[in-house]
């Protein structure tokens, strides 16, 4: 089966929330992001709804979710593992397995490669240290490479809060659904392989890593740090918060 024509995910599809705020309250970062939904919903676009399932297994106390695919007869599996949400543990960490599986796969990983987003917040859109605006994607293209090529954010009065690449173009039409080919009675489900564990970087790759992204470096095929670590190690969304406070932090020590 060729999979090389996961399509990428539209302006729609794709969800902003907050990341790091100012100390000053000044501003703060966004990070994309895409549900559990959009996932299925590609997913059954992609294969047939017949022709996908998903798995959960806790390892050391962490929970790993895998997509299968059926090619021709045979499962092939892709596992990763999710993190706790604040309101529903367990179930935010099921789900988040289940969307980072979907990564591996190919299903958004374009928004890897989103810049840096910062946007400048006034006093009156705080309320308790906490945003009273709400942001949405409102066109977004990627290259060739399938790598953020422009971007668009507004807020809920569709003010423009924050613009990136050259002349924004239209967001391109999402491809039709793809009918799944006729076949005789499916396949029976094969069980599920055990997951791999995460990589992590150790203490010293990772200070080198916050250096290298804040001086704007770039790995020899042309990646952003934040991307390369995104692509090689896909931390949680906690963990890319952390990382880039971190750059952050590190510039304002340089500049100052």
């Amino acid at each position: 089966m060729d999979l090389s024509n996961i399509r990428t995910l539209t302006a729609d599809e794709i969800e902003v929330r907050i990341g790091t705020k100012a100390k000053s309250g000044n501003g703060a970062s966004l990070l994309l992001y895409k549900n559990s939904r959009v996932d299925m919903a590609i997913l059954d676009e992609l294969v047939g709804p017949m022709n996908w399932q998903r798995d959960h297994k806790e390892l050391k106390g962490v929970i790993y979710c895998g997509v299968a695919i059926k090619n021709d007869n045979e499962w092939i599996w892709k596992w990763d593992a999710g993190v706790e949400s604040n309101t529903e543990p367990q179930k935010g960490e099921a789900s988040d397995s289940f969307k980072r599986a979907c990564v591996n796969w190919g299903i958004g990983r374009e928004l890897y490669t989103s810049p840096f987003i910062w946007v400048n917040l006034t006093a009156e859109e705080w309320n308790d240290g906490k945003p009273r605006i709400n942001f949405r994607v409102s066109q977004i293209t990627y290259n060739k490479q399938r790598a953020v090529s422009s971007l668009v954010i507004v807020d809920g009065k569709g003010n423009v809060r924050y613009s990136f690449g050259t002349k924004v173009k239209a967001a391109a039409k999402a491809v039709e659904a793809s009918q799944p080919a006729p076949s005789s009675a499916p396949a029976e489900p094969t069980p599920s392989p055990a997951p791999q564990q995460r990589k992590h970087l150790t203490p010293e790759q990772y200070e080198r890593a916050v250096q290298a992204a804040a001086s704007g470096a770039m790995t020899k095929d042309g990646r952003t740090i934040r991307q390369w670590l995104m692509d090689e190690y896909m931390p949680t969304d906690n963990e890319l918060i952390d990382f880039d406070a971190q750059v952050a932090d590190y510039k304002a020590s340089i500049n100052n």
